[in-house]
């Protein structure tokens, strides 16, 4: 929980290999140069410990104009990025038919991407 009461995020990973990268060290360190290893798990720890992946006081998240909605870009380093959806059975959806960021309680890391990626 938060200062405030709230519930920090729960965060799920797409793939065998993406959560074995963002939970191992060796892994990552392996796979990535070493300030986007470092910078990873920093970003990791932020969200963990966030109650909205929006609110996070660094990566700039920003919510991405896409369809279906629910999709974050969180920068992690210079070019580099990580792209997350809500973690939901039932997404928490807004009338505007946005989703309810303040009610996601789980987020999944669909991948680590660079900037110029499709």
């Amino acid at each position: 929980m938060d200062e405030l009461g709230r519930m920090a995020l729960r965060l799920a990973f797409e793939t065998e290999e993406l959560r074995d990268l963002c939970t191992s060290e060796v892994i990552a360190l392996r796979e990535l140069p070493p300030v986007l290893a470092q910078n990873l798990f920093r970003r990791l720890a932020d969200i963990r410990a966030a109650s909205n992946i929006l609110y996070l006081p660094v990566g700039k998240p920003a919510e991405l104009d896409a369809a279906p909605p629910g999709l974050v870009v969180v920068q992690l380093h210079q070019n580099h990025h990580l792209l997350f959806s809500a973690a939901h059975q039932q997404v928490p959806i807004l009338s505007s038919g946005n989703v309810n960021w303040g009610s996601v309680t789980a987020v999944k890391l669909l991948r680590i991407g660079q900037d110029n990626d499709e």
